[in-house]
């Protein structure tokens, strides 16, 4: 009789297992119309319920039987194999949803507005959809694996776009130079407009700086013949209207005067006491003033002088790592 019994039951697990596995392929199978779903739900949940009565007859069966002989033996073993057969079919069912749990976390990081998600935000997402926030790190792999997403275990970071990682890293690396080139171009139309926008200043500055420097190289000159002056007038003095004993002290200050003065002009300018360092600054000073009269945008000038440098070192760079075999 519990052989029997059991026989019956086959069947009836068969048949559940059969339209819960046809209805869960119709919904894990991406089928575009809205009863896919619930058919899949109600099919799962129909299989659930009938396999779990199946074994709780078949577990009563068993208990209320008492093997009296090797035949009742023998049947026993059968009805072994038969409720065996519950667990063997619920297997399947409990992957099968955990599967839809996955298409579910899935769908949500696509649709989701943030490329990146933390752990700890994607351990939630697992606990909505009934995964343990302990298994998230292998949920968050799988999918890592199937493409879904790229997961970072390291920084413990997700992110929900692969297409955009992957385009940004071959931007990064510029495999064909086209990034480089395009920055190329850009340096060298920002380079024509801070040019032509300079041109029109640069023509006055020139002309104020020529004139400032001719105007430092006089007073160098006037200098250099006053010295000339100096040295006759101490000889004149020394051989003809007086005597060594008296020019020698005069010419003893007089010399040391111009140590006084190379002191004081360092102080002032910190600058160099040297021919450069005194043209550039006689320069200097008539050029601020002959600017000045002609009102000038020094500001402006030295501002787009100082972006044309910066432009064409960049540009020299760009132009020697394009060289680069």
């Amino acid at each position: 009789m519990l052989a029997h019994s059991r026989m019956l039951l086959r069947p009836l697990r068969s048949v559940a297992g059969v339209l819960a596995f046809r209805n869960c392929i119709l919904y894990t199978g991406g089928c575009s119309c809205v009863s896919a779903r619930p058919v899949g739900m109600v099919g799962v949940s129909f299989f659930s319920t009938v396999v779990g009565k199946t074994n709780a007859i078949d577990a009563a069966l068993s208990a209320s039987s008492v093997p009296e002989s090797d035949s009742d033996s023998g049947s026993g073993s059968g009805s072994g194999s038969g409720s065996g057969s519950g667990p063997e079919l619920a297997l399947p069912v409990r992957q099968v949803v955990t599967n839809m749990a996955y298409h579910r976390i899935a769908n949500d990081l696509r649709e989701s507005d943030s490329p990146k998600w933390s752990i700890h935000s994607f351990e939630n997402l697992c606990v909505r959809h009934g995964i343990p926030s302990s298994e998230a790190p292998v949920v968050a792999q799988k999918m890592h694996d199937a493409g879904s997403c790229v997961y970072i275990p390291s920084a413990q970071i997700i992110l929900t776009q692969p297409e955009v990682v992957l385009r940004k890293v071959l931007h990064i690396l510029d495999l064909d130079d086209s990034h480089t080139k395009r920055l190329i171009e850009e340096q060298e139309q920002e380079l024509a407009v801070l040019r032509s926008e300079i041109e029109p200043l640069k023509v006055v500055h020139d002309v104020v700086e020529a004139k400032s420097y001719r105007h430092s190289d006089r007073v160098i000159w006037f200098t250099i013949f006053s010295v000339f002056a100096q040295f006759a007038a101490l000889a004149r003095l020394t051989f003809y209207e007086l005597s060594w004993d008296i020019i020698e002290p005069i010419s003893f200050y007089w010399s040391f005067s111009f140590t006084l003065a190379g002191v004081l002009f360092f102080g002032l300018t910190k600058t160099e006491f040297s021919y450069d360092g005194i043209r550039n600054m006689l320069a200097n000073r008539k050029m601020k003033k002959l600017l000045a009269k002609q009102r000038f945008d020094l500001a402006k000038y030295e501002e787009l002088t100082a972006k044309i440098m910066t432009g064409e070192k960049r540009l020299r760079e760009l132009t020697k790592w394009l060289s680069k075999p």
